[in-house]
């Protein structure tokens, strides 16, 4: 059952970057590549590569950090960042390509360097052979780091707000 296969990748995982008495946990980059190795014997390929993805973004949640930004560059970001979206949605690349620099001008200027380099990051992956994969994942990236900009602007206004 499919219940049963993402907990078996799981459970590999946990056990695998878990400190044990007998032996240090891995990374999970390491981890990643054990599953990857075991993928299509004992786990089901497609499940490696989802969860593997899941794990990469929550990571990237967690390493984040977000500087203080101004209400228009927030507002900036929130607007190129839908049309980010609708751009992989209607997987239109010459969009996507324009988009990217477009991003990437705005984080130079509001001083976001995480947004910068993974917008020119984007840009530079739909200037070669598009991989798509390549380009999808890095597009999410892009994505998560523009939503934490964006979140931490709202907890700043509200915070102001809360004390005054």
């Amino acid at each position: 059952p499919l219940g049963a296969r993402i907990l078996a990748i799981a459970d590999a995982f946990d056990a695998m970057v878990s400190n044990r008495v007998y032996r240090k946990g891995r990374s999970a980059k390491l981890a990643f590549a054990e599953l990857r190795a075991c993928a299509g014997q004992q786990f089901d390929p497609d499940l490696v590569e989802r969860f593997i993805s899941r794990m990469e973004v929550r990571d990237l949640n967690k390493q984040t950090t977000c500087t203080q930004t101004t209400k228009s560059t927030a507002l900036n970001i929130g607007l190129q960042l839908e049309r980010l979206a609708v751009a992989l949605d209607n997987r239109d690349l010459d969009g996507l390509v324009v988009l990217a620099g477009r991003l990437q001008d705005t984080a130079v200027l509001a001083g976001l360097p995480e947004i910068s380099s993974k917008a020119m990051e984007l840009e530079q992956a739909l200037s070669k052979d598009v991989d798509l994969l390549a380009v999808l994942r890095c597009a999410n990236e892009l994505m998560v780091y523009c939503r934490k900009t964006q979140t931490a602007f709202l907890q700043e206004v509200q915070f102001d707000e809360a004390t005054t």
